[in-house]
This record gives structure tokens, C-alpha cells and sequence, in this order.
């Protein structure tokens, strides 16, 4: 775990009254100093139905964190999630930022039993990972071929009832990635992660707006094995999203890409 100095906690700024939290003031002081502080190093701030969704790793315990808010489906807006960096007042997370974030209380439930409820609170960027921050991302990354549950593209939500996945969120090293520039579901442009993981072959969609415009930017004709740049290596973040009620699957997203030096990692 990081050994580092922890800076002090920052102003609580109460941006709405979180769940489950009443109008008494004295009431409202004693549930900020009660509340659980998480340093967390971003592995995911993806697009969900109705807002945001930030993933990432707590540090001290090595595990998954999925924080959730009070938008529908337990979205978050980017206001929710900006932070104060030097003199910009409005910086959404990004991959490997290691940001410390307030939590009312863990939420989980069958298909995602990483979720914790969000304070309100205003979150603080400590800092972009460094060298131990990596080493822990190395522990964390699975070689199962199995994401989740199966081989599928989804998993339905008769088996999540049936087996509920231990978890629904995963770091891995893909190999012969190729990105596609594909329409969604509801006519949206976007991109198709084709991969393979310990001899298993995915397609799954790309969730993580920022490099989806990065893809977009730097055209699918100067990509090497789904990288930008043939020195570095990348890693994916793979959720399992929110149950998708038309259908009654839960699907596997591409949420988070994280690219860095061969040697790193």
C-alpha cells in the first residue's frame, strides 16, 4: 500500500445533501467527520445512462472502488466529480490521477459489489501515479479469461440472480487489439474494442468518451496493435455495466484505457 505522506483532508463543500442524510445541521457535522476518506487512483471515468461513472483502485487496500452518486442509476454529473488543480477550477479526472474522495457508506449489490455511495463532498486530486502507485496497478491485473462471468459479451441477469459475480470490475493486458469505429445502439458515434485475453476473444464497446476522441483524432490508420504509440503498452479497465432492462443482460464495457511505457508495467 502507499506509505506516502496523506496531505489533510480538504473543506468539506456540501454540493447537495447526500443519501440518507437529514436537514439537522449537528447531525449533518457529525456525518462528515465520520465519513471514510479513499485515495483512489482513476482506472475509469466512463459515459453511463444519465451521467458519469468513476472507477479506480483504493491504494491502502489494493481493491476495487466504483463510486456511485445521486443521479439516477447512481450516476454522477462531472460537477460532481471536478476538482481544484492550480489555477483550474474545473478538472475532471483522468486516467492515473490518484484523487481522494469522501464515501458515505458501501453500496453493493448482486452485479457490482464495488459500489460506495459518494459524500458530496468536493473531491481533491493528490497526484498523478508514480512508481508504487504502478506497482499496486501490477498486482491488480487479471489474466482470467473468464470477464466476469463466461465468455459472453454480457452476462444475463437470471445468472447474476442465480451466481453473483464476485466482482465487476477488472484490470487487463490485452493482446491483438484493434479499435473499430462503430455506431451504438442508439445512433451515436463511438468505438469496438476487439481483443484477446489468455486466449479468449472479445468485441466490446468503448465507454471512456476521452479516448474514444483520442481514437478519433488520431484515426484508425496510425494505430499499432491498438495503441497510439508502438512504446508503450495499454491496459483496459472492463466493467460490467448497469442491467440493461430491454434485454436483461448486464454487458461488459470497455470503461477505462490506460496507456503506458513498455518498461512500467
Amino acid at each position: 500500500a502507499h506509505r506516502g505522506k496523506i496531505p489533510s483532508p480538504p473543506r468539506a463543500r456540501i454540493l447537495a445533501t447526500p443519501l440518507g442524510w437529514g436537514d439537522n445541521s449537528s447531525s449533518l457535522s457529525r456525518a462528515v467527520q465520520k465519513m471514510p476518506s479513499k485515495e483512489i487512483v482513476c482506472l475509469a471515468y466512463s459515459r453511463k445512462l444519465g451521467g458519469r461513472c468513476f472507477a479506480g483502485i483504493e491504494l491502502a487496500a489494493c481493491r476495487w472502488i466504483r463510486a456511485i452518486g445521486r443521479h439516477a442509476n447512481g450516476a454522477l454529473s462531472d460537477f460532481d466529480c471536478h476538482m481544484v488543480v492550480g489555477n483550474d477550477p474545473y478538472t475532471i479526472p483522468k486516467p492515473l490521477d490518484v484523487i481522494r474522495i469522501d464515501f458515505v457508506r458501501p453500496d453493493p449489490n448482486l452485479a457490482q459489489p464495488e459500489n460506495w455511495i459518494t459524500s458530496g463532498t468536493e473531491w481533491q486530486r493528490i497526484r498523478r501515479a508514480n512508481a508504487g502507485d504502478l506497482s499496486i496497478l501490477r498486482q491488480s491485473i487479471s489474466d482470467d479469461p473468464e470477464l466476469f462471468r463466461g465468455y459472453d459479451r454480457y452476462v444475463s441477469s437470471q445468472e447474476v440472480g442465480a451466481r453473483p459475480p464476485t466482482c465487476s470490475l477488472t484490470l487487463i493486458r490485452p493482446t491483438k487489439l484493434h479499435w473499430q469505429a462503430k455506431k451504438d445502439q442508439y445512433g451515436r458515434d463511438g468505438f469496438r474494442g476487439q481483443f484477446t485475453v489468455s486466449g479468449a476473444t472479445y468485441d466490446l464497446p468503448l465507454t471512456c468518451d476521452e479516448y474514444a476522441s483520442q481514437l478519433a483524432r488520431n484515426g484508425e490508420s496510425r494505430l499499432i496493435d491498438g495503441l497510439s504509440d508502438a512504446s508503450r503498452e495499454v491496459l483496459l479497465t472492463i466493467s460490467l455495466g448497469d442491467l440493461f432492462a430491454e434485454t436483461g443482460r448486464y454487458y461488459k464495457l470497455i470503461a477505462g484505457v490506460i496507456e503506458i511505457p513498455k518498461s512500467t508495467i
